[in-house]
């Protein structure tokens, strides 16, 4: 039998040290609920920015799964309506990025939120969600895609073997290769975003404890928060993105958190990028 581990060695997932800083931009107004509450926010992977999030990992994943079960069997198992929520929080290697400041400070003063990555990571096992690298372009999704799939039939043996269901009426391959698409698909992007360097903090439906909602424009977005009112996040730097005045913003800043026990020690430092909103 296949060691239960070796299925899951190739994900470039966040359970070992990363050592790394991760970046969260946000606006001001975001950055402010996020010091207040301690939480940041897992959004409805359907309601981010990018319009494709997670139907392009649902369409690299319908290619690989018709080539190796069929149209028919493809259809059956990734039925739209049988798809379930996902939430996602997403962080930058980068914490200086035009392209970043770009997107976020269309409609007003945005920041970088520095994160220690690894207490990060901590902290998201310890709700049951997972810090993990996005993967970028079709070809490393349909690498590891086919990978998983392929070894559906293995898998869904260890989960019977686990449940102590070995006669396989509890747990079927199609069962597997519908838990492996869903598990990897919020993981991949198209590869225009690779100078991102992106990683996110993935959070499936069934492990949220409570779904909230807040107002973006003319939207709705569900969100699951992340983190504990009472425990301090990670937090190592505040960078303050281009602006009419940043340099205010950053003394402001520093006025705000220098009255929060949790983070009157963390630095603020502005851009710089030389890009005005």
């Amino acid at each position: 039998m296949e060691d239960n581990n070796d299925l899951f060695a190739d994900l470039p997932s966040a359970k070992a040290p990363i050592g790394k800083v991760l970046s969260h931009y946000t606006s001001l107004d975001g950055f402010l609920s996020i010091v207040n509450q301690n939480h940041i926010r897992a959004s409805n992977i359907l309601f981010l920015n990018d319009t494709e999030e997670m139907e392009y990992g649902m369409k690299v994943a319908r290619e690989v799964l018709t080539t190796l079960t069929g149209t028919k069997q493809s259809q059956k198992l990734l039925a739209t309506q049988n798809i379930p929520d996902v939430y996602a929080c997403c962080f930058c290697e980068r914490p200086d990025m035009l392209s970043q400041w770009r997107g976020y400070g269309a409609s007003g003063q945005s920041v970088s939120i520095q994160f220690d990555a690894d207490q990060l990571s901590a902290l998201a096992s310890g709700q049951q969600f997972e810090l993990s690298k996005v993967i970028y372009g079709r070809k490393q999704a349909i690498t590891l895609l086919r990978k998983r799939l392929s070894s559906a039939e293995s898998t869904a043996s260890i989960v019977r073997s686990l449940m102590g269901s070995p006669d396989g009426s509890d747990y079927t391959a199609d069962d597997a290769r519908r838990t492996s698409i869903l598990d990897l698909a919020p993981r991949f992007k198209n590869d225009a975003f690779e100078e991102e360097k992106e990683w996110r903090i993935i959070v499936k439906a069934h492990v949220a404890k409570k779904i909230d909602y807040r107002v973006r424009d003319n939207v709705i977005i569900p969100y699951v928060n992340i983190g504990s009112s009472d425990s301090r996040l990670p937090i190592t730097r505040v960078t303050v993105g281009p602006g009419k005045d940043s340099e205010l913003t950053r003394r402001s800043i520093e006025k705000f958190i220098s009255q929060n026990i949790f983070y009157n020690s963390v630095e603020v430092a502005t851009s710089n990028i030389p890009f005005r909103t």
